[in-house]
């Protein structure tokens, strides 16, 4: 969905998010170090953080996150190095779309930067020996045109099974609807948004008539 510059694609103003910026710095804006996890916790994980990975992957990690005073918002010049795992193959210079105010300053050890922006000095880092990827920037909104390759490169990189599908989730809810209601009666409280549309759509289609919506404001 497009979102204007200022405001990440979730809808959140930089000014919302005040309580992790406290978090992440010291009196006066000072960068706060933050301690590694044991190795083996370290070594079990296998993921990827997505624009906040500052929190995720970097700080508890043994990284350092800044408040730069130079946030990034909108759509910012990628310089990234082709070479690595999860950047392999792309333009060393691309457009993505950025929503941050503080900025990691120092990767962890182990992890290499393998791109970064005029405001912010690792803007994406790998350790492909862990299986940890993080990206500051959005790679799943269509304002980063590259954003698919991304994530397309992590599922390959983690060794993941691209089993899902929109169909495949809904033919899973449908038979856990059919389990757990059995012969009984289902009951769905209809508000008419989104949510509680397909929540009823899916009842409907796991039980038919012994489903009764509920309609209220």
């Amino acid at each position: 969905m497009p979102t204007r510059p200022g405001r990440s694609p979730n809808g959140c103003s930089p000014r919302s998010r005040p309580r992790r910026r406290r978090a992440a710095t010291g009196a006066g804006g000072s960068p706060r170090r933050f301690s590694s996890y044991g190795a083996k916790g370290a070594t079990a994980l296998h993921g990827t953080g997505v624009t906040d990975f500052t929190w995720t992957r970097s700080c508890p990690l043994g990284g350092e996150v800044t408040r730069t005073g130079r946030g990034e918002y909108g759509r910012t010049t990628l310089r990234a190095r082709p070479d690595s795992v999860l950047l392999h193959g792309q333009p060393s210079e691309q457009t993505v779309w950025m929503s941050h105010g503080d900025a990691v300053t120092r990767a962890p050890g182990g992890f290499r930067v393998i791109a970064e922006t005029d405001d912010t000095p690792v803007a994406a880092i790998e350790d492909p020996q862990r299986n940890l990827y993080g990206v500051q920037y959005h790679p799943e909104v269509s304002h980063t045109p590259l954003g698919g390759v991304v994530l397309d490169a992590f599922l390959s990189a983690i060794g993941a099974r691209r089993t899902w599908t929109a169909h495949s989730v809904i033919a899973q809810q449908v038979e856990a609807i059919r389990a757990q209601v059995g012969d009984g009666q289902l009951v769905c409280g209809l508000s008419g948004g989104v949510d509680s549309a397909v929540a009823a759509a899916l009842g409907a289609e796991g039980v038919g008539d012994p489903l009764t919506c509920a309609f209220g404001r």
